[in-house]
Order: C-alpha cells, then sequence, then structure tokens
C-alpha cells in the first residue's frame, strides 16, 4: 500500500488529495497543507492542486479563511441537503420518493428521539404548534413552524450521522411541492396531528407515534406525478 500522499498511477488525483486528508487526522476548522506542498507531495503543478482545491470548496469539503489559508469546513446538515435536493432536481427524481424516503427517515428514528428528547426540545416543539396555529392565514410562516417541528424531532436522536439528513428533509417543504396542502382546512388538521404526536411523544408511546406520524406525512405528501 503507498504511504498517504504518494501517486498512484490507477487513482485519480483527486481521489488521492481526498485519501491524504483522511488519512492524516484533519478535522473541521484544521488548515491544509500550503498548495505548493501539496504540489509538490503529488508531483503535480500548483496549477492543477489549486483547480481541485477550488472544487472541493465549491461542494463545501473546504472553505478558504482569511489570514488563515484553505481548511476543512464545518459539516453543515442544511447546506448538505439544499445540494442534494438540488442536484435530485436536475436528475430529475419524482418528488413522491424523496417524500417515501422521509417517511422512512423520520419513522424510524422516532423511537431513539423518544428516548433522547430533552425537556427543551419537547417546549420547542410545542412552541412549533403554537406557531402554525397562530398563522393559518400565512402558509409561508405556518410552513416554518412546521419544518422546525419536524427538525427538532429529528435533532432530538442525537445522532450526528442521522442529523445529517435534516437539510435534505428541510429541502422537502420546498414551496413547489406545498400549494396544495396550504388551505385552512388542512393546515388546522395539521396542527391537531402535531399536537397528537407531541402528546405521544409525552407518554413515551413509540408505536403510537410512529402510526401518527405515518399518517400525517400521507396526508401531506405530494401526489404521484
Amino acid at each position: 500500500m503507498s504511504a498517504p500522499g504518494t501517486p498512484s498511477p490507477q487513482i485519480s488525483l483527486r481521489s488521492q488529495l481526498q485519501e491524504y486528508f483522511a488519512s492524516s487526522g484533519l478535522r473541521a476548522g484544521d488548515r491544509i497543507e500550503p498548495e505548493l506542498r501539496l504540489a509538490e507531495r503529488f508531483g503535480v503543478s500548483r496549477g492543477k492542486i489549486r483547480e481541485l482545491l477550488t472544487g472541493l470548496c465549491q461542494q463545501g469539503v473546504l472553505t478558504r479563511a482569511p489570514r488563515r489559508g484553505t481548511v476543512i469546513k464545518e459539516l453543515n446538515p442544511q447546506e448538505l441537503g439544499e445540494n442534494l435536493n438540488f442536484r435530485f432536481g436536475l436528475a430529475g427524481l419524482d418528488p413522491a420518493d424523496a417524500w417515501e424516503a422521509r417517511r422512512v427517515i423520520e419513522t424510524a428514528i422516532m423511537p431513539l428521539s423518544i428516548r433522547r428528547i430533552t425537556p427543551g426540545q419537547i417546549s420547542k416543539m410545542e412552541e412549533c404548534i403554537e406557531r402554525m396555529a397562530g398563522s393559518i392565514e400565512n402558509p409561508v410562516e405556518y410552513d416554518k413552524a412546521d419544518k422546525a417541528f419536524h427538525l427538532t424531532l429529528l435533532e432530538a436522536c442525537r445522532n450526528q450521522t442521522l442529523a445529517t439528513f435534516s437539510g435534505i428533509i428541510s429541502g422537502l417543504f420546498a414551496t413547489d411541492l406545498r400549494p396544495e396542502c396550504w388551505l385552512a382546512d388542512s393546515m388546522h388538521r395539521g396542527c391537531v396531528e402535531h399536537r397528537a404526536i407531541l402528546d405521544a411523544i409525552r407518554q413515551d408511546n413509540s408505536a403510537l407515534a410512529v402510526d401518527l406520524l405515518k399518517t400525517h406525512l400521507s396526508h401531506w405528501s405530494p401526489p404521484v406525478r
């Protein structure tokens, strides 16, 4: 096996660079080596290294910080989700597939979230329901509160890997999928369903909470195209 940073003709330079960063024990906020040193390490031009680093910056893996150089960027679930949802859109993926994925994720983590949820998160979800109830005539604000409710539930599982999906779920609240749900009767029903879910969480009743969540999400999913 080649030592970290040793060029290999069978592996692309980009893959070698990423493997080198991973094997070097770098973490979010750490500065990477200067372009010139990386170019010497991999036996390529500085321009080629700069091109690759720019691509990684555009992907959100790296960021250029004033007076610090290029550093490993913090993982931002929201940003990751927005990027993936944009890619999903370009790929022409069916919105119904995305919502099916959302149902699987949210219902699967419910038991874990119930075990780990904090009083503060329960209070936050209660506040979200109150905001929803007060925004029946303002669908945009209603949607924000609805989104916050579900993201709080996901965050409650306290699993960093699962939490990265929060950005993706956030993107599924895109306005082009939601107008058919922005009717007063639908929004009133949404408040009732959210409150029932929260009551089941307070009662530590995972089975009921999962059933209620499945029913709720089935009411709000986009039509199959």
